[in-house]
């Protein structure tokens, strides 16, 4: 129920005298930090690192704030990511060692963050907030593609809401509890 909740709600940003509101999107991450390794990948990221180029020209606009679900983060509640320049998470491993020296320095969104959290309280949702929490490469992937220059300003709110952590929805739906 929460999650659908907030799939229902719509962030609007200001572009001149009118809002615009912009897609939602499933996008890929790939494998790792796959945008710093395209010679050893050998051709294998070309058409996602293509598309990723493409989005801004394809969304037909400039977002002032991209919030970013990520997978990569659990919490007992829904958290929203608020300090306003997060560091970098390295959650992977086995790769070269340079990758864990990645910097993406895109700024934090904590006025944005402000109204997710309105928004979701809004609506019912218990909302806490992480100050601390940096970006993990669920995020700093696919931005560093589609906004290379680290200027869009990015929030990653967990939407998921497991009752243990540590349990995902497949495990949870292979044990007979319901989703939310």
């Amino acid at each position: 129920m929460a999650l659908h909740k907030l799939a229902q709600l719509t962030v609007r940003i200001s572009s001149g005298d009118k809002a615009m509101k912009f897609p939602t999107l499933f996008i890929s991450h790939g494998g790792g930090p796959w945008p710093w390794m395209m010679d050893e990948w050998h051709g294998a990221y070309d058409r996602l690192s293509a598309a990723l180029r493409r989005l801004p020209d394809d969304i037909s606009g400039r977002p002032q704030a991209v919030l970013m679900i990520s997978a990569h983060w659990e919490e007992k509640t829904f958290t929203v990511q608020t300090h306003p320049a997060p560091g970098m998470i390295y959650d992977y491993g086995g790769f070269p060692d340079y990758t864990y020296r990645i910097n993406y320095p895109a700024p934090g969104a904590p006025e944005l963050a402000q109204r997710v959290q309105g928004l979701l309280q809004g609506h019912g949702i218990a909302v806490s907030e992480n100050a601390q929490r940096g970006f993990d490469h669920g995020m700093y992937t696919p931005m560093a593609v589609i906004y290379p220059q680290a200027d869009m300003p990015t929030i990653q709110p967990i939407a998921q809401t497991w009752p243990e952590p540590g349990r995902t929805p497949v495990s949870r739906s292979s044990t007979g509890a319901s989703s939310r």
